[in-house]
């Protein structure tokens, strides 16, 4: 079983096709959400309480991307524009606040607004891979006093999530993508 970006050329690329030669190709293919369905999901997310333009202009940048949707969604909320409020959610205005083009950009505009030991922590993780464990991760970090609430706040963001019993690593990146992005943010 194989995923690949069908635009993207190179060994994943190569691989596809010495699979069709073969025989052995199976496609489903993954399209973007329906029309509709994307303001469907920002309404499971955040009830209506974004304004209709950027309500649009969130959607139409994600072009039918759940996961960019999602970025994009939290990057409000992680910034104050978006607030819970009892079972709800309030807008509190966007002034100044641009919609990224980019799902990397969104991520790593969620990665400025952490605090410094908390991206070098996310950052350190990264290197790890998609799985990881606090004890390597504690070599790789420079305050390692810092490492339990680093991990609890990146977990209450929703950047990485605890694993359960049994497996591999305790922590998980919540989507390959952050991974990567923090890690492509290596100097």
């Amino acid at each position: 079983i194989a995923t690949r970006r069908t635009e993207e050329p190179g060994a994943s690329g190569r691989l596809f096709e010495r699979a069709v030669q073969r025989g052995h190709e199976r496609l489903l293919q993954l399209s973007p959400l329906p029309a509709g369905s994307d303001r469907e999901l920002v309404h499971a997310l955040v009830g209506e309480a974004l304004p209709d333009e950027l309500e649009r202009s969130i959607i139409e940048t994600s072009e039918g991307n759940p996961f960019f949707l999602e970025q994009q969604v939290s990057t409000l909320v992680d910034r104050g524009a978006l607030a819970r409020e009892g079972d709800g959610w309030r807008f509190r205005g966007a002034e100044g606040i641009q919609i990224p083009e980019t799902i990397e950009k969104v991520i790593l505009s969620r990665l400025d607004r952490l605090e410094p030991t908390t991206r070098q922590t996310l950052v350190a993780a990264s290197v790890l891979g998609r799985a990881f464990s606090p004890e390597p991760l504690a070599a790789l970090v420079d305050d390692r006093s810092t490492l339990p609430s680093d991990l609890t706040a990146l977990v209450r963001v929703g950047l990485i999530d605890r694993r359960g019993p049994g497996a591999t690593g305790d922590y998980r990146f919540a989507h390959a993508v952050i991974q990567e992005t923090a890690y492509h943010s290596l100097l």
